[in-house]
């Protein structure tokens, strides 16, 4: 008795290990927020320039670049506070400079210390500036601080 008791434990503990293999490892979210009329998008996940105006509003610019002939255009949009730019349905980079928009719970005004439990601080800063990694994904968060060590600039390069 006592050995099918152990044999059927060690199954279950051999079938958990096994498919916690199989599970895909969780993405990042960073929801960009207009904080005026809290609308979201989830800046690591595929977007189409239509989702993003749907969502974010009207862009004040929509600029479209062709790199080269062989890569996929690059989109810009300029937003009061806020640039994005897109390539190949993927965002790759965001640039908020005012309060009118919040990256999760960051906003431009916070110190660096409420950024650091949020996002791993990088051991090198850049230009003086603190630098994160955002947790689960590839993504860079760079940083300006003013004289008053408050953040005036957020950069996300993904």
């Amino acid at each position: 008795m006592k050995t099918k008791i152990l044999s059927f434990l060690f199954g279950i503990i051999l079938f958990s290990f096994l498919t916690s293999f199989n599970k895909q490892q969780a993405a990042a979210s960073l929801l960009l927020t207009n904080a005026k009329t809290n609308k979201s998008i989830n800046v690591c996940e595929k977007n189409s320039v239509q989702k993003i105006e749907a969502v974010l509003g009207g862009a004040i610019s929509l600029n479209k670049e062709l790199p080269d002939d062989k890569e996929e255009p690059v989109f810009t949009f300029t937003y009061d506070g806020l640039t994005i730019e897109m390539q190949n349905d993927k965002i790759i980079e965001v640039i908020i400079s005012n309060k009118k928009w919040k990256l999760n719970t960051l906003s431009v005004g916070i110190t660096p210390q409420q950024m650091s439990p949020k996002f791993e601080r990088s051991e090198f800063d850049y230009l003086g500036n603190p630098r994160f990694k955002v947790k689960d994904s590839k993504a860079n968060l760079f940083t300006e601080i003013d004289k008053t060590n408050k953040v005036k600039r957020i950069r996300i390069l993904f």
